[in-house]
Formats: C-alpha cells, sequence, structure tokens
C-alpha cells in the first residue's frame, strides 16, 4: 500500500509537497481517515519506516490503546517506539548491514506458503535434532503448539524425557495443569502425554515429576491423576 502514491500512477496522485501532506492529513484529511480506519482494523507491521513524520508521531499518540501496531527495526531499544504504542521487533544490523532484515522478510514469506507436508517434515527434523532449540526453531515450534495440527505434528514425533521437559514451559500444555481455558492444541498435547508418558511404566515417574512441578502438589497426591488420565 503506497500512502502517498508511486510513480507508477500519474504525478498529480503524490504527496510530495508541504501543500500536499497538508490537504491529505489536515483540510482533506483523506490520509488521516484511511489510516485511522486501518489501524482500528488490522494488525500493522511498519517496515524500514521512522515513524518521525510530525503528523504521523500525533496520530499515533492519538489512537487508542487496542490497535496492534509493530515495527521491524535495528534500534528496538529506542523510548519513541514505547512512547508510540508501537511494540518494537528486532532485527540486528552490524556496520548499517540492513541484510538482516532481508533474510527475515524472505523467511517469513517461505514460512506463510508452507504446507501441512512442510510442516511435518519441519516438525520431524527438529524434533529428531531434541532440545535445545536455537531461537528460530524454539519460536516456530511454540507458534505451531497453539494450533490442533500443529500439536499433532508434535506429539507424533516426539518421544523423550527431554521434550516432556521442555513442554513444560509450553502455554497450551500448561493450560492442562493450571486451570486454562481449554483448547483443541491442549487437548492434543493431553493425550500425547497420557499415551506416551502416563501410560508408559519406564516413563510413569517422569510423568509424575512433570505434575508436580506443574501442579504444584507432592508426588503421592498426583499419582492419581495420572492412572486416572491412563484410564481416560
Amino acid at each position: 500500500m503506497h500512502l502517498h502514491g508511486s510513480v507508477l500512477r500519474p504525478p498529480a496522485q503524490l504527496v510530495l509537497t508541504d501543500r500536499d501532506f497538508g490537504r491529505a492529513y489536515l483540510t482533506d484529511a483523506w490520509a488521516t481517515r484511511f489510516l485511522q480506519k486501518m489501524f482500528d482494523e488490522f494488525t500493522v507491521l511498519f517496515v524500514g519506516y521512522s515513524h518521525d513524520d510530525p503528523i504521523m508521531r500525533y496520530l499515533a499518540l492519538g489512537l487508542p490503546s487496542k490497535t496492534r501496531r509493530y515495527v521491524l527495526t535495528h534500534l528496538p531499544d529506542d523510548d519513541k517506539w514505547n512512547h508510540l504504542g508501537i511494540v518494537p521487533v528486532p532485527y540486528p544490523a552490524v556496520e548499517h548491514d540492513h541484510s538482516a532484515l532481508l533474510a527475515a522478510l524472505e523467511e517469513w514469506d517461505r514460512r506463510a506458503r508452507m504446507g501441512r507436508l512442510d510442516h511435518q517434515t519441519s516438525m520431524s527434523e527438529i524434533v529428531n535434532a531434541g532440545p535445545p532449540l536455537n531461537p528460530v526453531d524454539e519460536d516456530y515450534v511454540r507458534q505451531r503448539l497453539e494450533r490442533a495440527d500443529g500439536a499433532l505434528e508434535f506429539a507424533q514425533f516426539a518421544r523423550s524425557v527431554d521434550w516432556l521437559r521442555w513442554a513444560e514451559s509450553v502455554e497450551s500444555f500448561q493450560r492442562l495443569f493450571t486451570g486454562g481455558a481449554d483448547t483443541e492444541a491442549s487437548s492434543v498435547l493431553g493425550n500425547w502425554f497420557g499415551q506416551v508418558y502416563v501410560a508408559d511404566p519406564a516413563l510413569h515417574g517422569a510423568a509424575l515429576q512433570t505434575v508436580q512441578r506443574l501442579v504444584g502438589r507432592p508426588l503421592h497426591s498426583v499419582r492419581s491423576l495420572c492412572e486416572s488420565s491412563v484410564s481416560d
């Protein structure tokens, strides 16, 4: 979306001069109305934008807190992002080299185009390599575990105690023990926990320890919970 026009369109549609900006944002205010509606209805990501234009700063400060605005930036600690209500998503830029930004966008595009078989292959490779995970794989698996299909992929391959320990930090798994709202992904992970760990005598002890850590009860008081999970 080119708010201020494009060189591929008629010159009269470009916003270049002070007079153009005055009409777009103040007198006619078509740009202001468009942006306000856009921020109200969509999640917005700023790429390659400093957000230093005075009019845009004032507009950002006047938006309600519910708007979802993010920025890809190599300066995530700049106080202006918090002041403007924008969440910074950092990327490294050593000696003004912004190639990491392009790499991130390309990877985002690749991930967005992934189909079911692609996700299965990626999950299989990551799980077989085992924890600890690098930050990219960590984010990917955690994101997938918020979805039922992603949880099924994970449950298909994860069979070790190391993965059970790792899952203890995953929100969709924690909901099983903390009383949070149940989701399809949580149900899948609950079946995975019961069938792989609770039902296996060799892994029963590890399952009890997981319940103890997440529920905060002594081992003898959670044993019946694990046994009921097997019978279910």
